[in-house]
């Protein structure tokens, strides 16, 4: 079975805008990573240059998550092209 993925605020988009709204949420992933990144270089205590690291790995990992949804999506739209 296919899996579906709900996107509310995109109901009703053409889907080049829905993939656009996308890559946005992935710039802001990947910005945020960056931002965790380097605070972490200004840390003076372990712990918190750690804790810093993890969230710019996990801000990361959602940018590729977003991105592999991404292709998925385009594939699946090449194949089921007429």
């Amino acid at each position: 079975m296919a899996r579906v993925l709900w996107f509310p605020l995109t109901v009703g988009m053409p889907c080049w805008r829905v993939r656009e709204a996308i890559l946005q949420k992935v710039s802001e992933y990947e910005q945020h990573a960056e931002e965790c990144r380097k605070m972490a270089l200004t840390m003076k205590e372990p712990m918190h240059k750690k804790q810093l690291e993890e969230m710019a790995e996990a801000w990361a990992m959602l940018a590729k998550e977003r991105t592999k949804q991404i292709e998925k999506s385009a594939e699946a739209a090449v194949i089921s092209a007429p």
